[in-house]
């Protein structure tokens, strides 16, 4: 992986760990994501055997994960963050601090049928990286499934930015921002924390734009085959196909 790549992931989720923490608090609190994720996993996977999230973060969806399957193994990089998600202590929850791009070489647990890699985590990485984790993960299923999502490059390409504010339960203040360079067809971002009890902080990163149909062609031929789509994290988002006005796509498939 890239050194400009490290940098910002280093700055997001271990220099920061305690902000993205405070983003991404009581997500598990959701009940109409929590019966997603269960919905999914009885629907297109295999519930009695285990369940692998990658870039788990803080284990904010480990317990619902490992309540929907046999076993939940959650991988992620920073081990800053895996510490708060050991601290949930959720029964038959395992986990790893590795770059999830080592699979298979480095790790592969074995009795995974179910594959998680969710919150907009497709984009932060090269595309030809990309193409090869989710080759990897090809390799770790027989017959089980792969859940991804990402920001819908398509939308981009209509509004050509997305700003959101937000104040933190520390008081500290959240801006995101996410402009699309249609001259390189990525969206620049940045993340910045100010007020609060921490000093200002500013992280900087690009997306790579992915269109749902550019997506699809990648986990195609991969050995992946889009059997779902949905546009949120709720059942009733479901759609035959992602257009250009919805934000957010996440797409479900099984080995081909």
């Amino acid at each position: 992986m890239s050194e400009r790549y490290q940098r910002w992931m280093e700055d997001m989720f271990v220099d920061q760990a305690d902000m993205f923490e405070a983003i991404v608090a009581g997500a598990n609190d959701d009940p109409e994501s929590a019966a997603f994720f269960k919905t999914i996993v009885r629907r297109f996977g295999a519930s009695d055997r285990g369940t692998l999230e990658f870039g788990c973060g803080n284990g904010r969806w480990a317990e619902i994960l490992a309540g929907a399957s046999a076993f939940y193994v959650g991988v992620d990089l920073s081990q800053a963050l895996l510490s708060k998600a050991l601290h949930r202590k959720v029964p038959n929850a395992f986990f790893i601090h590795a770059d999830f791009f080592a699979i298979p070489s480095e790790f592969a647990p074995v009795g995974i049928a179910n594959i998680v890699r969710c919150f907009t985590s497709l984009g932060y990485f090269p595309k030809q990286e990309e193409a090869r984790f989710f080759a990897n993960c090809r390799s770790l299923v027989g017959d089980g499934m792969l859940l991804i999502d990402s920001f819908n490059g398509d939308w981009f390409r209509k509004n050509g930015d997305l700003k959101r504010n937000r104040v933190l339960a520390s008081g500290t203040e959240f801006h995101e921002t996410y402009l699309h360079d249609p001259e390189r067809d990525c969206v620049k971002s940045t993340w910045r924390y100010s007020g609060g009890a921490s000093e200002d902080c500013v992280i900087d990163f690009e997306l790579e734009c992915y269109s749902p149909r550019s997506a699809e062609k990648m986990l195609t031929a991969a050995g992946w085959q889009t059997v779902a789509r949905f546009s949120e994290y709720r059942l009733d988002s479901e759609c035959a196909t992602i257009g250009p006005d919805c934000e957010r796509m996440i797409l479900v498939c099984n080995p081909r």
